[in-house]
């Protein structure tokens, strides 16, 4: 459902991810061909007050956001959509819905879709939300059981959330009352409307084609379930007062994250506690036994995992330096309670982080992330702890953020995030071998979720129950550590639930911030973080924001 062959660019990504995947293809333009809509010469001055008390709203909207959001720009598709079919419709307006003719309704079901793309009419209802056999698709740029109506992406602002939710339904005659077929949860960006917006828009656009590869591999389910009974309030365009509160918290959030970002850098150190990590999933406070920080004052040490051979024990960790703006593997040997950090270990040819340790068949591995190569490499020691080499690439044209493999049910599982705007989405890839090949899941991404998607250290059983650590970034980067338990796990399906949080207050006054958790036996690593002044960073971030290099994502 469209107006034409023209759309906005995070429609138009929509389309395209649609028409890639394998026998999907567009079959018709259900072109709006305008609506009539008549009322009484007594409603016009209600209607012209109720305009003018929303005008602030409409001048920021159409004269200041449109114009610089990337997810609004028009883009031409008459040449990938060249071979649909179309047909123009005009609704009936009865209130604030609209209703399509028997006739049109007629016209659609001959063609015998699968389902119906909504990017154009407004409140649809009535017969042609069965004219499909999966029915009429639509996105709701907000969480369905906080925030019903619009606009898009405001409401979270001006109420201080911290997270921006998005739906894709299928429409019933409800209001947001659809069966949701795909949901995540975003960062709210509190000093930016455009940017928080264009994070929902293009960040959900390849939803449509994740769902149509889950009916394609054969789960139903997904279009299978039961509307939302949210009875969140309805909220409209705001009125002038309103904008003036939201443009003043919009000032005041976007200086705080400048000064924010200019005078507070994070530094990060590791702590080992002396207990296994299912120990986690019911602590209310870490005593930490030992803790290790960074030779210099212009690095950190963070991403910590631990790893065994023999009667040796040694933690792996990204040792970042400010100076030079890159990471690298080092390795800290604890067997003897030495603190001395040596590196690096091995060389990625760029940027390393998340050095993640793993055994297999009596082999000692590591798989770093190195997004900056486009690649996961999986390495094995040479000189444990200290050397490092290159055994083998397991995914390659990948920016793959903190790749985390584990061995579970007779398969190899690998879990990561994409270098996308938000690291909200996880990856998730599947092997019979560990050295592949990989194969995606079908259901990529498996989670959109700020707040538990991107992976925080390994995998691990208590009792017959498989726990995943993921990072919880909805307030800051590294802010918390949410544990979750896979409910299910096959090529097709994937499901988790979040069981447990890990504050930075159950580590101690000095965190503020805490994003890798790793087990070892008996033996626990984590990282935490302080924001303070350093002079490298704080002299980067000034060049940066002065336009003379650009910062890193």
């Amino acid at each position: 459902m469209c107006d034409g062959p023209e759309f906005a660019a995070w429609q138009a990504e929509c389309i395209k991810a649609l028409i890639n995947v394998p026998d999907v293809e567009a079959a018709l333009l259900i072109v709006n061909d305008g609506a009539v809509r008549t009322s009484s010469p007594s409603k016009r001055p209600r209607r012209w007050l109720k305009r003018f008390r929303r005008l602030l709203w409409d001048l920021y909207n159409n004269l200041y956001t449109a114009r610089r959001s990337r997810a609004l720009v028009r883009v031409d598709l008459s040449q990938i959509l060249g071979d649909a079919k179309r047909i123009y419709c005009r609704v009936e307006q009865r209130g604030f819905s609209q209703y399509f003719s028997e006739v049109d309704i007629a016209k659609i079901r001959a063609f015998d879709l699968d389902f119906v793309m909504r990017f154009s009419f407004g409140i649809i209802r009535g017969d042609i939300l069965d004219s499909a056999r999966f029915g009429i698709w639509s996105f709701h740029h907000d969480d369905e059981t906080t925030i019903r109506g619009g606009p898009p992406c405001f409401w979270e602002i001006y109420h201080g959330d911290r997270i921006t939710g998005s739906v894709l339904q299928r429409l019933t005659n409800r209001l947001d009352g659809g069966v949701v077929l795909c949901k995540g949860w975003f960062r709210t960006v509190g000093h930016s409307f455009v940017r928080n917006r264009d994070n929902a828009f293009l960040g959900t656009a390849d939803w449509p084609a994740r769902v149509g590869r889950q009916i394609l591999a054969g789960d139903l389910s997904v279009v299978q379930g039961h509307p939302t009974t949210s009875e969140a309030p309805i909220f409209h365009n705001p009125t002038n007062r309103q904008m003036i509160i939201f443009l003043t918290r919009l000032a005041r959030n976007f200086i705080g994250a400048q000064i924010r970002g200019i005078l507070k850098h994070d530094e990060w150190r590791i702590g080992l506690v002396d207990a296994p990590i299912a120990r986690f999933l019911d602590l209310t406070s870490i005593e930490v036994g030992q803790w290790i920080s960074a030779p210099r004052s212009s690095q950190y040490l963070a991403d910590p995992f631990p790893v065994r051979s023999g009667s040796r024990t040694a933690i792996l960790v990204e040792e970042y330096d400010y100076r030079a703006r890159q990471g690298g593997i080092s390795a800290v040997d604890v067997s003897k309670g030495s603190q001395q950090v040596n590196g690096p270990v091995l060389s990625t040819g760029g940027h390393a982080s998340y050095p993640f340790t793993f055994q297999h068949a009596g082999s000692l591995y590591c798989v770093p992330e190195q997004a900056e190569q486009r690649r996961i490499d999986l390495y094995k020691p040479v000189d444990f702890p200290y050397r490092w080499e290159r055994e083998a690439t397991l995914i390659d044209s990948i920016a793959a953020l903190d790749p985390t493999i584990v061995y579970h049910d007779g398969r190899w599982w690998l879990f990561c995030c994409d270098d996308d705007q938000d690291h909200a989405k996880l990856y998730l890839w599947h092997s019979e071998n560990l050295l592949g090949p990989w194969e995606p899941h079908v259901a990529n991404p498996v989670k959109i979720d700020i707040r538990s998607a991107r992976p925080a250290g390994g995998l691990f059983l208590a009792g017959d129950q498989l726990y995943r650590p993921a990072q919880d970034g909805s307030v800051t980067y590294g802010g918390a550590v949410a544990i979750n338990r896979i409910l299910a796990m096959t090529p097709v399906v994937f499901e988790e639930e979040t069981v447990v949080v890990i504050e930075p207050k159950m580590v101690g006054p000095w965190c503020t911030g805490i994003h890798t958790i790793a087990g070892w036996d008996d033996l626990t690593v984590i990282d935490a973080k302080r924001s303070r002044f350093i002079w490298p960073a704080f002299r980067w971030e000034l060049t940066a924001r002065a336009g003379k290099v650009r910062p890193r994502s």
